[in-house]
């Protein structure tokens, strides 16, 4: 009778992480490649809230820099201001795009030249307790 209990309290835990994980969705995530001399540059990728409820994705990091922040670019009478944003909410069944010009992500300190065709790690941490951890491809 035992093993039949912890199985299916197994089954259950393996079923609920599967459900909560899929509550967000990021797609077309890449970072711009730099110079040897260089010590920071953007990212930027797509981010869909597929749950019933809102979420806010609270942090970014990266094992390969030493800071990452989300920023919004607008301007502001007639120049453009690139403002750090601490968070930013992800309506129910909506979706966020970090993209030059507007919403994106600002890499630090990171520890070695990015080239292009590799690949960036980066982990999202969210409101609900979820996070999700991607590899976005570096590129011009």
């Amino acid at each position: 009778m035992k093993p039949i209990l912890l199985l299916s309290m197994f089954m259950l835990s393996l079923f609920s992480q599967q459900t909560h994980a899929a509550s967000l969705s990021v797609s077309d995530a890449w970072v711009r490649a730099t110079a040897p001399s260089q010590t920071m540059t953007a990212g930027y990728f797509k981010i869909t809230n597929l749950s019933d409820s809102p979420v806010t994705l609270t942090k970014i990091t990266s094992s390969e820099a030493m800071s990452c922040s989300m920023h919004k670019s607008q301007m502001v009478n007639g120049m453009n201001k690139m403002q750090e944003m601490s968070s930013l909410d992800i309506p129910a069944h909506q979706q966020q795009v970090f993209q030059s010009g507007g919403l994106h992500l600002m890499i630090m300190g990171f520890h070695h030249p990015l080239k292009v065709g590799d690949n960036f790690p980066l982990e999202l941490y969210f409101s609900n307790g979820e996070k999700l951890s991607i590899d976005a491809t570096i590129r011009q």
